[in-house]
Formats: C-alpha cells, structure tokens, sequence
C-alpha cells in the first residue's frame, strides 16, 4: 500500500538568466493561495522560495527535502529551471510526485509529452485541483475527477476540462496566517496584492485572456481591508502595490475600496495598474483621496499600426486625457510600452513623441515576447517553447536597435515632474499631496517642511510625516531625526524594519 500523502512542498525559483530583475524573484501570489487550501485542509505544507539559491545550493536543498508531493510554479521565462527542479526531485525522491503549476501550465499535455519526471500539470487555478489530486491520490480514486488536470494513463495524456472557481474569496489568505509556513520570502513580497482575476480584453501578446477565459472575478473588499490591516500589524509596511489585471474595471468597486481605506485610517501609500479608458477626474479624485500615488497603463505603442497589429483598442486622444487628469490629481502617470515587432522609424517616431508630450512621468519599454497559448504564439511551433531556455521574441534585432532611443526619452519625462501649475491649482489636503508637495519644493526647505509638520498636525497617527521628517534631518539633526522616527517606528508598532535601522544607524 502506498504511503498517504500528507507532506507537501510548495517551491518556487524565479528567473536567473540575463533578464533577471527582483520583481521575478517575488513567489507568484497563487502559490500563495495554493498553500493556504492546503493548510485548511489540515495537510502539512510549506513553501520555499528559492530565487536567491546558488544552483548547488538548490540541488542540496532538493536532496535534503522531506516530501510526499512537490508543487512548482512556473510562467514562462523560468519553466526549464521548474523543469530541472522537478527532474532533482525524482532524482533524490523517486515516489514523490511532481507537480507544475503557473501559466506554463496552458503547455500542460506538451510537458507531460517531454519530461517522464513531471508526474502532474495542474492548468490554471490549482486551490481546489490541487487538494482533489492529494484526495484521490490516498483514496486511489479516478483521476478523471479531479478538474484542471492533466496526467497519464498508461500510454494516453489525458487533459481534464478547465474550471473557474466560483468563490475566489474562498482561498484568501492573510500574511499573519501563512508566514509561519514560508521559507525566503521577502516581507516585499507580502505588499504585493491581487484584487481580482481576469480582464475582458483580448490583447493578441497577453495570456491573461487564455487563462482567465476574459471573465472577471473579484475579492470582496472587507477582506482586502482586513488583509493591509494584517500586512501592517505583521511588517509595518507603508507601501503596496495593487497587481491586477485592470484594478480599475469598476468604477463603483475602485471609489468603495477607496473610500474604505479613508475611513479605516489606515494611511498607505500605493499604486495601481488599469487602461486609461476608465480614468476620469470622479475616479482620479478617489484614488488621490485615499493615498495612491502612481497609476501604470498599458499603452503599449502609439502607432495606430501598432495598436491594431496588437489587437489593442487604445483612444491616443483618450490616454492624453487620462494622463492630464491624473496630473491634476497629483497622481504620477506611468506608461508600459512594447518595443520589437518590426516598426518602422515612423512608428518610432510617433510613439516617442506622445511619451514626451502626453504628461506620462515615468514608463518602461520591453521587447515584445512570444507566450505561449496568446493569440501571437498560433504561428510558431510548440518546440520552440521548450528548446528556448528563457524567452522567445518577436524581433529582438528591432528591440535592441530602438531600445537607447526609448530610454533618452525615458530620462526626459523623468526630470520633469509636476508643474507649479498643477501643484498650486491642487489645494485639497491629503497626506499623499502633502508628501508629493514636499519633494517638489525640497529646494524650498521651510516650505517643503510645511507639508510634513501639516500631516503631522492633521494626522497625528499617520506615520509618514514622522517617518519623513526623520529621513530629511538625516545629516542636519540626528537627534531630530531620532525623535521623529522613533514617532514613526511607535505607530508602526516597532515592526518596520526600514525605520528600526535607520533609528540604529542613526543613534550610532
């Protein structure tokens, strides 16, 4: 009789290639979600994130593992890596099941085809699949029931139907009750949040469509408000980052989760990422109001050319006007934008020329990259996906020859910041204002001050006047500075660890 599987591992290793950067090495939310279904199953679950690991440091902590069942999380870009992981655990572990997990997964019955190692693929959600897998694995039941699963029988790959689920609340977790369970996770990884799942666009590059079936499912906000009470009882954070899809789908929904956050008091400071389409001044006012400071849009190119051969419905005129609003707002626009697909120097030129004229205060390009299951992957062969060890591009020739181009532009917006203008026209108090006018008049002292003293006196529990005011008298005061974080360090609950080693340093 087989051992039950009751012990199970959750790993993750990011990208370690020349494309590397920190964001690829933060543990994909879901796994997340994964370990807290398994944890309220009462199984035993731990997860470890090995991005940081040398490779022969990961291979000892693979050998040196104690597991009945190993659940990867891969996207493309570190599937060769999850691959090899898998392969060390059959290597050292031959009874223990191989799972992969991620948007990798939509090449499901692909890998199951290439790597005898790799037990399970589980495609999309895994919070209920992987449970039912763990039951039927102990109760020798049919693994025909288990849905989003893909797996052998005998010589056959069969691929069980792909299901959405219902209640994603179902599989919220907070940070205080997984921490225990985590191994190297950065506490940045925590202010890291996913609100909702899908988006209703069908850009042609983007595997959101394929994987969330363009169906949109949200968190209830009461939980979203009890996970950043959570986030900052646990680390003190001050900061998080909102990583859905298009967070601003619902007006209704942004301006409720808004005003929630004003009334709890809870001062974080944050931003978003959404289309430009649904920004208006209603919906900019509330997210200013309520402490966020940065809104990223995918706008991709310019080019009208570009934007059909995108399958992307952008109004240019439209985004300009966003951007506008935003700035009024004191809200700093940020654009996301693709690079290598062949352009021609006019389509260059245009798409330039609006990142320097449209108000965008900060941006990024990236080379246009070939996922698998998107509407650009029909024409390529499916081997292609596995003989690449990180990344397929489009044309990264056209990427690199234009790249120098975007970045000069890049360094313009960057110095350019808001307008006295917009900042004298914006005289509603808010913190977030307050901490925006301040570093636009640190040239001013006294009047920058002003700002921070304000939210002191307005606010006095909101920790970033303190917090600010203590950087700023770094090198003037020490025993100002001292004074003002350890204000900062007293409504945080001693628990940031950025303030504790400033008032460290600083005391020295």
């Amino acid at each position: 009789m087989k051992k039950q599987v009751t012990k199970c591992l959750l790993v993750y290793r990011g990208m370690q290639g020349k494309f590397r950067d920190p964001f690829t090495d933060f543990v994909p939310i879901g796994l997340f979600n994964i370990l807290k279904a398994l944890l309220d199953r009462g199984l035993e679950a731990n997860l470890v994130n090995l991005s940081k690991y040398t490779q022969k440091e990961v291979e000892k902590f693979i050998k040196d593992s104690d597991c009945h069942i190993v659940f990867i999380s891969s996207f493309y870009g570190n599937h060769i890596i999850s691959f090899e992981m898998a392969k060390l655990f059959k290597k050292y572990h031959k009874n223990t099941y191989t799972v992969i997990g991620g948007p990798i997964s939509i090449l499901g019955k692909e890998i199951l085809e290439r790597f005898h190692f790799i037990d399970f693929v589980i495609k999309g959600e895994g919070e209920e699949a992987s449970s039912l897998l763990i039951d039927a694995l102990n109760e020798h039941k049919d693994l025909s029931k288990v849905f989003n699963l893909v797996y052998r029988k005998f010589s056959r790959i069969i691929e069980n139907p792909v299901k959405l689920i219902k209640n994603i609340d179902k599989y919220f977790f907070l940070p205080s009750q997984i921490i225990q369970y985590c191994n190297k996770v950065d506490e940045e990884n925590f202010s890291i949040i996913i609100t909702s799942r899908g988006c209703p666009f069908d850009c042609n590059f983007c595997s959101s469509p394929v994987i969330w079936q363009r169906k949109i499912r949200f968190h209830s906000l009461n939980l979203l408000i009890e996970y950043l009470k959570d986030l900052r009882e646990c680390f003190g954070t001050l900061y998080f980052s909102i990583r859905d899809d298009n967070f601003l789908l619902s007006k209704d929904r942004v301006r409720n989760f808004t005003k929630s956050l004003m009334v709890e008091k809870l001062y974080y400071l944050w931003n978003t990422q959404g289309s430009a389409s649904f920004i208006d001044n209603e919906l900019a006012e509330s997210l200013s109001d309520a402490g966020c400071d940065q809104v990223q849009m995918g706008i991709e190119s310019a080019s009208l050319n570009q934007l059909k051969f995108f399958n992307k419905n952008l109004n240019l005129t439209g985004a300009k006007e966003a951007i506008k609003i935003l700035r009024n707002n004191l809200i700093r626009p940020f654009g996301y934008f693709i690079c290598g697909m062949k352009e021609s120097p006019e389509d260059i030129t245009n798409t330039l020329n609006f990142i320097k004229t449209s108000g965008l205060m900060d941006a990024v390009v990236a080379p246009l990259a070939i996922y698998p299951g998107t509407s650009l992957s029909k024409n390529y062969q499916i081997d292609i996906f596995f003989k690449n060890r990180e990344i397929i591009y489009y044309d990264l020739n056209s990427f690199r020859k234009y790249k120098n181009l975007f970045l000069e532009t890049f360094e313009e917006i960057y110095q350019k910041g808001f307008s006295l203008k917009e900042l004298n026209n914006n005289k509603k108090y808010s913190f977030k204002n307050n901490i925006v006018k301040y570093f636009a008049y640190r040239r001013e002292e006294q009047k920058s001050l002003d700002f921070l003293k304000e939210i002191v006196y307005k606010e006095p529990k909101n920790p970033w006047g303190y917090y600010l005011l203590g950087k700023h008298f770094y090198k003037k005061n020490s025993t100002l500075a001292i004074n003002y974080l350890t204000k900062a360090d007293e409504i945080l609950n001693g628990k940031n660890e950025v303030i504790k080693k400033l008032i460290k340093k600083f005391s020295l």
